[in-house]
């Protein structure tokens, strides 16, 4: 700790008051108001720049990485929007909408030769049509059209598109259902939660109920979903005379 006498006098940043601070302090304001209003109105150094949509002036700060071509959102969308759309765009199918029929047909194809037909993998299956899709739209659920590939034997059909290279990374686990004793994926956040395979297990539960047998009177009752894994007696009464040791 230096004395009193040792301080040094300084100038406030933003009141220009003198002010007395100690030699190992920065000590750019004279008090904790002047710091909150430096603080708050700090001005930082700014870029100057013309929009290349609207043709606007507008400023950026200079400690953006790279220099700003547009004044805002809207003009840098309706930009992208111009450049990437119809034939522009690098996923162009002549203009045509993909049926549901289309998925069905892959989801099928997987389900039954649940792996790849070149290398054998069984991990992130596509599927390839051998016609394209933009040439015969109407082969697009034909299954002697499609053919199940792994992501890297189905990038080698794509050179052009890198994105099929990556695969899908999947964190969660195989759980059974309940209901249908099915073994279905589940996402990391639904672990503790999820118990059914499909809505038509569910529904079933909630309508039908849970089967269970009392552990006081052995009576079977039916119990609801969201109380099956607590619900143990069939009545208040059984679970009273429990408690109480009758």
């Amino acid at each position: 700790m230096t004395k009193k006498s040792e301080w040094l006098l300084k100038n406030c940043k933003l009141c220009e008051k003198e002010f007395l601070s100690p030699p190992y302090r920065k000590g750019y304001f004279c008090s904790t108001t002047c710091q909150r209003k430096g603080r708050k109105f700090k001005q930082t150094e700014l870029v100057h720049g013309k929009c290349e949509f609207c043709g606007k002036d507008f400023s950026q700060p200079k400690w953006w990485k790279s220099p700003a071509k547009f004044c805002s959102i809207t003009c840098m969308s309706k930009v992208r929007g111009q450049n990437m759309r119809a034939e522009k765009h690098f996923r162009w199918k002549g203009g045509l909408k993909r049926p549901g029929k289309e998925k069905r047909a892959i989801k099928e194809a997987k389900q039954l030769y649940k792996k790849c037909q070149r290398c054998g993998s069984e991990k992130n299956l596509h599927g390839h049509h051998k016609i394209k899709y933009s040439e015969r739209p109407d082969l697009c659920d034909v299954m002697e059209n499609i053919e199940i590939l792994c992501c890297q034997c189905h990038a080698k059909e794509h050179p052009e598109l890198n994105f099929i290279a990556q695969p899908i990374v999947k964190n969660g686990t195989h759980k059974n259902c309940v209901v249908c004793s099915t073994e279905f994926y589940v996402p990391r956040y639904l672990e503790n939660v999820s118990k059914y395979c499909s809505n038509k297990c569910r529904q079933k539960i909630q309508f039908t109920g849970f089967v269970k047998t009392c552990i006081r009177c052995s009576t079977t009752y039916k119990s609801i979903p969201s109380k099956s894994e607590k619900s143990k007696f069939c009545t208040n009464r059984c679970k009273m005379l429990a408690r109480y040791g009758k």
